[in-house]
């Protein structure tokens, strides 16, 4: 049986998408420590749109909208 999904409040949506373009300027100004940038390439690529192989730079392309 699947779980119900719960959305979360537009506060929290918000909060959470500052958070994200904070770390995508520190990640395109070159800001970041390595370690931190190896955990979110890892995450990224396990959980997320990476490919298998993805590289740092993958990161700093645009999304697709």
């Amino acid at each position: 049986m699947r779980s119900p999904t719960r959305a979360l409040p537009l506060s929290d949506l918000q909060a959470l998408f500052g958070v994200l373009v904070t770390v995508h300027g520190h990640l395109m100004a070159d800001e970041l420590p390595p370690d931190l940038v190896r955990r979110l390439l890892s995450r990224l690529i396990g959980h997320g749109p990476l490919p298998d192989g993805a590289s740092a730079g993958e990161m700093n392309v645009k999304p697709r909208v």
